[in-house]
């Protein structure tokens, strides 16, 4: 039957990316909004806040790794992809997943099946509505931010799963 198959891990490229070392991908610090609210989990801005924040790093991040950023929240009656970048000749969907710790798993891990089979349909209404039949993928990028220590992990998983027809 038709499905989902996940291939976490493979084709992944990770970097370590210290705050204010000349990568501008920094935690957000001082007495800024976003600290405040990266450091009360229990407020209500906290989650949209730390992924707007993932967003922008991932879109740094992937700028650096070669990829043509083309759109950035495709949003749809369907839903949302966070990024549409070209890789060389390849449309990428990208869903960008950030967690302040893996306490319960991997940011990645929580790109369900479910979420994979939302972002197949946009994706495809994308394409069609772009009028593009050309090679596509998936793509996580999964970021563990830690602000207490100023860093954070950024992970690439190129083709991370697939859509079956």
């Amino acid at each position: 039957p038709g499905g989902f198959s996940s291939v976490w891990g493979l084709a992944s490229t990770s970097s370590q990316f210290p705050s204010g070392e000349g990568n501008n991908i920094k935690i957000p610090e001082g007495k800024s909004k976003i600290k405040n609210r990266m450091t009360e989990p229990g407020k209500s801005g906290f989650r949209i806040e730390l992924g707007k924040w993932g967003e922008r790093t991932a879109y740094q991040f992937l700028r650096r790794q070669g990829y043509r950023i083309i759109k950035t929240s495709y949003r749809t009656p369907l839903g949302e992809i966070d990024i549409i970048a070209r890789d060389k000749g390849t449309i990428a969907f990208i869903e960008v997943k950030t967690r302040r710790s893996d306490d319960y798993g991997p940011p990645q891990a929580s790109v369900t099946k479910g979420k994979q089979h939302q972002i197949g349909k946009v994706a495809s209404l994308y394409l069609k509505r772009n009028g593009l039949e050309t090679a596509c993928r998936f793509d996580v990028v999964s970021i563990l931010a830690n602000p207490g220590r100023k860093a954070a992990k950024v992970e690439l998983i190129k083709d991370a799963f697939q859509i079956d027809s």
